[in-house]
């Protein structure tokens, strides 16, 4: 999400248009779905965490 509006400040060139990670959970909060989108957010960054451990325990170096 931070990448998206960095990329629409770039084309539009306003730097104003940058938004902070405070900025883009308030845009999803405030959304139709807000608590849906936070609950989607929080799972995907959960299971990346999840998986990144997994990684760093089982994976082997040659």
């Amino acid at each position: 999400m931070i990448g998206f509006f960095s990329v629409k400040a770039a084309v539009s060139s306003d730097p104003d248009k940058i938004k902070t990670t405070t900025d883009v959970f308030s845009f999803l909060e405030d959304s139709s779905y807000g608590s849906w989108l936070l609950g989607i957010v929080a799972t995907g960054l959960i299971a990346y965490a999840i998986y990144t451990f997994m990684l760093a325990k089982y994976r082997r170096f040659n």
